[in-house]
């Protein structure tokens, strides 16, 4: 099976937003499942669907960080020394969603261990006691990946217009933005954190776990299109993003 395997440059959170969903709609017209890769510029945060944008004001040290809500739910996200992907699926692929995760979390375990970290992935995530925490990063879910105790990998879903999204970050290295919460490269001293080795890494391992094969692509024109008018009519609009 082929399919599309995109790489970008750091934008703005509006435009990942945006290109996220734009390639959910191109795989649901086309039947070709997408994984792309990307960063943000600048440093961003995003806050889960549900979250009220007053919640904010918990978080001295993001917030005079740009904002704005992601489609998918889950706890806030500052997206600044990370490397972020997301996979979109056409829903004749018939695996539960459930499996989507399993997929790509365990492909990134494999390379972490490949790399001599000691990572594991929370299979059942503990009950919860009190109210969640502002930050993804400080909660905990099931699927998640963790090296120690600090969580490294956390990813959430939306489906519609007969596709799937998944996306999801990977911390890289400690953020002034969110100092509480280490990376990477603060867990693990001396292990790469250069994207583009984990981009390869991380998609060779899931073309053997899915049996797909990746070629090198980018968002087509019309994609653009869409991404753009979805900026407009969703990302950079406060209508969206104070609509909680």
């Amino acid at each position: 099976m082929d399919a599309r395997l995109i790489t970008n440059t750091a934008a703005s959170g509006s435009w990942n937003m945006a290109v996220d969903e734009a390639l959910l709609e191109s795989a649901a017209r086309q039947g070709v499942p997408c994984l792309r890769f990307y960063q943000w510029h600048p440093a961003t945060v995003s806050l889960g669907y549900f979250q009220s944008h007053r919640d904010r004001l918990q978080h001295a040290a993001s917030l005079h960080a740009p904002w704005l809500r992601r489609p998918t739910g889950g706890g806030a996200i500052v997206h600044d020394r990370e490397l972020t992907y997301s996979l979109v699926v056409p829903d004749t692929f018939r695996l539960p969603p459930e499996q989507w995760y399993r997929q790509v979390h365990e492909a990134l375990l494999a390379v972490l261990r490949q790399a001599g970290v000691a990572a594991r992935i929370e299979w059942n995530a503990p009950a919860r006691s009190g109210p969640p925490s502002f930050l993804c990063f400080l909660r905990r879910g099931r699927f998640d990946l963790f090296v120690g105790q600090h969580k490294m990998l956390g990813s959430a879903q939306r489906r519609r217009r007969g596709a799937l999204l998944q996306h999801g970050s990977f911390l890289l290295a400690r953020s002034v933005l969110a100092p509480e919460v280490p990376g990477l490269a603060d867990i693990a001293p001396g292990v790469s954190t250069d994207v583009q080795t984990w981009i390869a890494g991380w998609s060779s391992i899931l073309e053997e776990r899915l049996g797909w094969r990746f070629y090198p692509d980018e968002i087509s024109d019309m994609e653009k299109q869409k991404a753009a008018d979805l900026c407009e009519l969703r990302y950079d609009s406060p209508l969206w993003n104070l609509r909680r």
